[in-house]
């Protein structure tokens, strides 16, 4: 659950990922960096994921798209489209799996 991920996490907006609209919620890991997750307002989905990430240089900004939700056979729904790519990097690649 979230909750056993995040120590704190809170509301702090609404912006467009794409077309469609999403919270935007900064949930703080134990002992991290906030972070800011954006969920789908219509379907509650995870949409995007910003984060940090620890380099031997310091923090670099990466951030996760998640997109073509399909609803698995244990009744879950998985995103089959997950973009990562380096935030705000110039000419970084993107992966896509």
């Amino acid at each position: 659950m979230l909750r056993d991920l995040y120590a704190t996490m809170r509301v702090v907006g609404r912006e467009k990922v794409g077309t469609r609209d999403a919270y935007v919620v900064s949930a703080t890991p134990i002992g991290n960096t906030a972070e800011k997750l954006y969920f789908d307002v219509v379907s509650g989905l995870l949409v995007r994921k910003f984060s940090y990430l620890e380099t031997a240089v310091g923090k670099s900004p990466l951030q996760v798209e998640y997109a073509d939700y399909r609803l698995t056979n244990a009744g879950v729904k998985v995103p089959f489209v997950v973009k990562m790519a380096r935030a705000a990097v110039e000419g970084m690649p993107s992966f896509t799996v």
